[in-house]
């Protein structure tokens, strides 16, 4: 899948000014997509049961909702469309500890100007394996 194959996004992030980063960075690496925005468990769930996003960015630390629940949630759902988590705190070695390790990928928010790299190796994993 080719940037340009990328139509939809989800973007789960308690943090407007991430959003609006992330955002960019997706923009000002020719990823025209559409990003559907929410910031609650109830919104991603709604989201996920109207549509099927080709990819998934989620945030580890949501108030009330952590990015654990999100990608099973997504899984459950969505069990082909790759799922990146992103974290401004969390350390990477406990995600290879933990069940976040069923995540297609992983980012620090220190470096969000590494996702669009991040979105095409998790997409070629995706494919690879489906």
């Amino acid at each position: 899948m080719q940037y340009s194959e990328i139509k939809k996004i989800v973007l789960l992030d308690d943090s407007e000014s991430d959003r609006i980063y992330i955002e960019r960075v997706l923009k000002k690496n020719n990823i025209e997509a559409e990003v559907i925005s929410c910031d609650n468990a109830k919104s991603f769930y709604n989201i996920l049961n109207e549509c099927t996003p080709d990819i998934i960015i989620s945030d580890f630390y949501l108030p009330g909702f952590y990015g654990s629940e999100a990608l099973f949630m997504s899984k459950k759902l969505h069990p082909t469309v790759p799922f990146i988590l992103i974290s401004g705190k969390i350390k990477p070695e406990y995600l290879k500890e933990s069940e976040l390790a069923y995540a297609d990928s992983y980012l620090l928010k220190d470096n969000l100007e590494y996702l669009p790299y991040i979105i095409q190796n998790a997409q070629k994993r995706c494919l690879d394996e489906c």
